[in-house]
């Protein structure tokens, strides 16, 4: 059950991550804390002790995350200004999982507030978070059926959107480089 808010907050949070490094980006990171709290909070009805742990665990996130993880975001995202048309398939799996890497140990961050906030929950919450979940996976499954493009077309919006969301346009140049690789 919580493997699912964990792929969910770590989504976020690499969206977000990736996005503050511009303008907009910026303003929605400053108020990440409460994005990711408030998106937990939909899980169920929890009480005020119960959500106020929450908060204080997204906001200790978030300033976890500014001085630890935000410099190696950086980092990595200079290293996708380097890709161009000697870029080798090693070079490309090298990012990725660095990016699963931090993606992981922003995940592992929450691991001990998860447990500590599980220790509270009532059975009605956990059958909340349940239908939540179940909710969650029925939309997925509906996007997936009605998604008819291939993997490769899918992966290539994927990667185009991402880069949109940093505040970079590509060229047809560079949509075809990145199809190829």
């Amino acid at each position: 059950m919580f493997g699912q808010a964990y792929k969910k907050v770590i989504i976020v949070m690499v969206v977000f991550n990736l996005s503050a490094c511009s303008v907009v980006g910026g303003m929605w990171y400053e108020r990440i804390d409460q994005f990711i709290a408030n998106q937990f909070l939909e899980y169920a009805n929890f009480s005020t002790a119960q959500e106020n742990y929450i908060r204080k665990a997204t906001q200790e996130f978030k300033y976890w995350n500014i001085k630890n993880e935000l410099p190696e975001y950086k980092k990595l995202l200079l290293r996708f200004r380097l890709l161009d048309s000697a870029t080798r398939v090693g070079d490309i799996d090298e990012i990725y999982e660095k990016g699963v890497m931090l993606g992981n140990r922003s995940r592992n961050f929450f691991v001990p507030y998860l447990a500590e906030l599980g220790k509270t929950l009532t059975n009605k919450q956990i059958e909340e978070i349940a239908i939540h979940f179940d909710g969650l996976m029925e939309e997925r499954k509906l996007e997936l059926e009605k998604e008819k493009k291939s993997f490769q077309a899918t992966l290539e919006k994927s990667f185009v959107r991402s880069f949109r969301l940093l505040g970079i346009k590509l060229n047809n140049e560079q949509k075809n480089t990145v199809r190829l690789l």
